[in-house]
């Protein structure tokens, strides 16, 4: 026996009516599951994609769930180049003053001649060698400028 459409619309129509109803509301269950599944993919920010893929009518939830992963992955692309662009440049680590090394310290007046330092600070051999002498007594107290020194 073979069936056609409009064989059943004429000999059978109650059976044609209960095959289509049955295949509506299984089709309709279908796609309320796929829009589901499509929503619940959903990321905060990408609502509105995830409703666009839910009413398409073909995407399924796997797919929406990477399209909606991607467009997540290209937004932080873009939030970190927008941070990155605005942020304020990193404060550089101070760096620590030169050491100065002591003067060397003259033995003599000749020595103390070739030090251009010592000699412009103390003009001759025997302030320097006075000045020596009470510091090693603990009787100097040297300056250095910095504040709380």
């Amino acid at each position: 026996m073979e069936f056609t459409l409009e064989k059943l619309e004429t000999d059978a129509p109650d059976l044609l009516k209960q095959i289509q109803d049955s295949a509506r509301a299984d089709g309709a269950e279908a796609e309320r599951n796929r829009i589901q599944a499509v929503l619940a993919q959903a990321l905060s920010g990408h609502e509105k994609l995830a409703e666009t893929l839910a009413f398409d009518g073909k995407t399924t939830g796997p797919e929406a769930a990477v399209a909606i992963l991607n467009a997540e992955k290209e937004m932080r692309k873009t939030k970190a180049a927008e941070f990155k662009e605005d942020g304020i440049p990193p404060v550089k680590e101070p760096q620590a003053p030169e050491a100065t090394k002591p003067p060397a310290d003259p033995a003599n007046a000749e020595d103390f001649a070739r030090n251009k330092e010592l000699v412009a600070e103390f003009g001759d051999f025997e302030t320097y060698a006075a000045f020596k002498q009470a510091s090693e007594k603990g009787l100097v107290r040297i300056l250095t400028g910095k504040k709380g020194a």
